[in-house]
């Protein structure tokens, strides 16, 4: 009845669709274009909000799939008290890098143009490391502002991006 209830308050959205059950998915979900959001109304939102209102701990995300098994919508709910829980803990562990201050751990990295980056050759710059890969939605949205920040500090010598992508 809830799946019923859901499809008629998306105007048909859900229809077609199954709940995925746990580990259904596998570990990673591939967001794509075609992944809908919805939140807890029920309601088309974007992927920022969506991933705003998760983050906040009071909302959850269900996803439903087609018949291939392939993710097609994503919906928030009220999250319950364990996952707010959840949620808050990883919260207060994520109060910065257990290695900030600390040296970098030995890397090569070479770019598209064949230039070679290391740590050697970093040394007493601000190297900001990006990393991401092409169907990681949030990582798409989060390019335009990086490109901002870089276009910032375009001149500084001292201060290097790179984004690394092994796809």
């Amino acid at each position: 009845c809830f799946s019923i209830g859901l499809s008629a308050q998306a105007g048909g959205a859900l229809t077609g669709l199954t709940k995925a059950k746990p580990g259904e998915l596998g570990e990673r979900l591939m967001l794509t274009p075609e992944v809908k959001m919805y939140d807890a109304e029920m309601q088309p939102i974007d992927m920022s909000r969506f991933f705003e209102l998760a983050q906040s701990g009071e909302f959850a995300p269900d996803a439903y799939i087609d018949g291939a098994k392939k993710l097609k919508a994503l919906v928030l709910r009220p999250a319950t008290q364990e996952e707010k829980d959840a949620v808050n803990q990883h919260k207060s562990q994520d109060k910065g890098s257990a290695n900030t201050g600390e040296a970098a751990p030995e890397f090569t990295l070479t770019d598209l143009e064949g230039n070679t980056y290391s740590n050697e050759s970093l040394a007493g710059k601000i190297a900001v490391l990006n990393f991401w890969f092409v169907n990681c939605k949030p990582c798409v949205i989060e390019i335009p502002e990086l490109n901002e920040v870089v276009h910032t500090y375009e001149s500084h010598e001292d201060v290097v991006f790179i984004a690394v992508a092994l796809d």
